[in-house]
């Protein structure tokens, strides 16, 4: 009965009031969440929220867990996202997993220090359909595109892209050079 009170004491103290801040080191950063909530989209969702979204750049990757290059990739992705957020630059993700596979890959964007939700295809719509939403894609993974301010495509690559590949991209669709892959 002691250990269950204790646990329940413990587990009280821990949720506390949500206004109260827990004290931190100040060399300790605040811990990821165990994973990120996949929200499942149709590609028209996708477009209906870049074209309404407050930033000047849009980067938009299209991965899976399943595929290595992808995974090896979204490091930069997230390193992009940090360091061009001040320029007005949003990176979102958009796992084309298999919906079973949804806490895998919300698991993997939180391990990467991702914040916030993303987003997954919805098995609502089919395959071809989602893919005919993204004129050149023909489903190559990873897949990038990038938004200029005026929500036109600067730039899409189908496969892997290096850090230096990502910048110039983000660095054309921000001085409104456009081009692709």
């Amino acid at each position: 009965m002691h250990r269950v009170l204790s646990l329940a004491l413990l587990f009280a103290a821990a949720c506390g009031n949500a206004s109260e801040e827990t004290p931190r080191p100040k060399d300790s950063a605040p811990k990821s969440p165990a994973t990120v909530e996949m929200i499942g989209v149709k590609a028209s969702d996708v477009h209906s929220t870049i074209d309404s979204a407050d930033a000047k750049v849009i980067v938009l990757s299209f991965w899976a867990t399943s595929c290595v290059p992808c995974v090896k990739e979204l490091p930069h992705f997230v390193a992009l996202g940090r360091e061009w957020a001040d320029r007005g630059v949003k990176v979102v993700f958009v796992s084309a997993d298999f919906p079973e596979d949804r806490e895998k890959a919300g698991a993997l964007l939180a391990k990467l220090g991702v914040v916030g939700p993303s987003w997954i295809k919805s098995a609502q719509q089919k395959d071809q359909a989602f893919l005919d939403g993204f004129t050149p894609w023909d489903g190559t993974l990873p897949a990038t595109f990038v938004y200029d301010e005026d929500r036109h495509v600067a730039a899409f690559h189908a496969g892997p892209m290096t850090q230096a590949e990502l910048d110039t991209a983000v660095r054309g669709a921000l001085s409104g050079a456009a081009g692709s892959d």
